[in-house]
């Protein structure tokens, strides 16, 4: 997706959040046993102007502390973060460097893309809070599924040593032409910089062309918002080992 596609999806999926929320703030999240549609709202918002806030400051080096949402006069407040990174986004070309959290790229491209799949994702939060069976557009969730796995799920770090196993899962919309085959790992060691150490920690790489053990289709819509931990693996038909598939959501739910 182009950069400027980004910035529209931000504007429309951020409208639409609140859109929702306006129905009201009171209901609990399906997916989120322990949010309201409040909570959702603070935490978007709260996102929102952290990341406005590294963009127009150019911060580099680490991220500023998460704002407070106030407790009156959320939605007015939650508006007029989403304006105001909608306007910082615009006016920055997406090469400027500042902090991101992903060392491959540290760009401000990184906060227009990150802050598109954010918003949608949460915007599918409020929105079955009351009861509507939300769904993100079909090029947008494919790219956020393709974000989920290159940015936040797969690999393993340098230091690890890496058990692979014969086990692939293929990912296939069927609404786009995009599919994705992914092979089950564990990987062990001590980590450098923290001391933590690992043990069989699971993951998974990039396999393509290899033969899967699973294959998982759906809408991309579907794809993304079951590793979202959005939909239930119900949602996917399965051919193959179904336990890989539910894997793959664990994986994931321990990375995002």
């Amino acid at each position: 997706m182009e950069f400027s596609e980004y910035l529209t999806a931000v504007r429309g999926e951020g409208e639409a959040l609140a859109r929702a929320a306006a129905e009201g703030l009171d209901p609990h999240v399906p997916c989120c046993p322990d949010w309201t549609v409040r909570d959702v709202v603070a935490h978007t918002g709260a996102v929102h102007r952290q990341k406005e806030q590294i963009v127009r400051e150019r911060w580099i080096d680490q991220a500023p502390p998460l704002v407070e949402a106030p407790t009156d006069g959320l939605l007015d407040w939650y508006n007029e973060g989403l304006d105001q990174l909608i306007a910082t986004l615009a006016e920055t070309d997406p090469a400027t460097p500042v902090y991101t959290w992903y060392e491959p790229d540290q760009t401000a491209g990184f906060w227009y893309r990150r802050m598109a799949h954010e918003t949608a994702v949460h915007r599918v939060d409020v929105e079955q809070g009351h009861g509507i069976d939300g769904l993100v557009v079909a090029d947008l969730a494919a790219d956020g599924v393709d974000e989920l796995l290159v940015v936040m799920l797969t690999g393993y770090p340098a230091w690890a040593e890496v058990a692979e196993y014969g086990s692939t899962l293929r990912l296939e919309c069927t609404d786009q032409e995009a599919a994705w085959t992914l092979r089950y790992v564990t990987f062990s060691g001590r980590s450098p910089n923290t001391g933590t150490e690992f043990a069989d920690e699971p993951s998974f790489i990039f396999a393509e062309g290899s033969e899967p053990t699973a294959i998982a289709r759906g809408t991309a819509s579907d794809l993304l918002l079951y590793g979202w931990g959005r939909r239930p693996l119900t949602a996917l038909p399965v051919e193959g080992d179904l336990t890989l598939v539910a894997d793959f959501r664990s994986v994931a739910a321990d990375v995002t």
